[in-house]
């Protein structure tokens, strides 16, 4: 499924006999978001504003091996970029659940006049993934360091 240069809008309805609807795993999506428009007119003005549609939301940091990030609920969850699969979508009678794998740039909550980073940052990655060496490597540094402002 492509979309054009508009916004794609796409309706999942159960079937009246089967309880789950039938769906192949591994929907490949790019640019996903968790937002509706509400817009709200009267005489005098009209507002229109994104409003979140998460109701709970954990987050999996692979590279950080699988760390737990959960978000508060109706917290809106921004990407820059975005690539990856829809494992599974489960309907329910009031919400969506969507398991989503895949890779992100520029991953933010918050409103975007104040936006909270959620992506690990560099030295969060190097200290997970390369704790030990990171440590050595920081102590032989110092080391040199010093000694060399010793000698001067």
């Amino acid at each position: 499924m492509n979309s054009g240069p508009d916004d794609l809008y796409l309706d999942l309805m159960l079937p009246k006999k089967s309880g789950q609807p039938h769906f192949f795993p591994q929907l490949l999506v790019r640019n996903l978001s968790f937002f509706r428009i509400d817009d709200f007119s009267s005489l005098e003005h009209t507002t229109i504003r994104r409003i979140s549609t998460i109701l709970s939301d954990i987050l999996f940091l692979e590279s950080l091996n699988g760390k737990e990030v959960s978000l508060r609920p109706n917290a809106p969850l921004r990407f820059e970029q975005l690539s990856g699969e829809i494992r599974s979508i489960n309907l329910n009678k009031k919400e969506i659940a969507l398991k989503f794998h895949g890779h992100v740039r520029g991953m933010t909550t918050g409103s975007e006049d104040n936006p909270r980073n959620l992506m690990p940052t560099y030295l969060e990655w190097r200290k997970t993934r390369h704790g030990l060496s990171l440590l050595w490597g920081t102590l032989l540094y110092l080391f040199g360091l010093i000694g060399g402002l010793a000698r001067w």
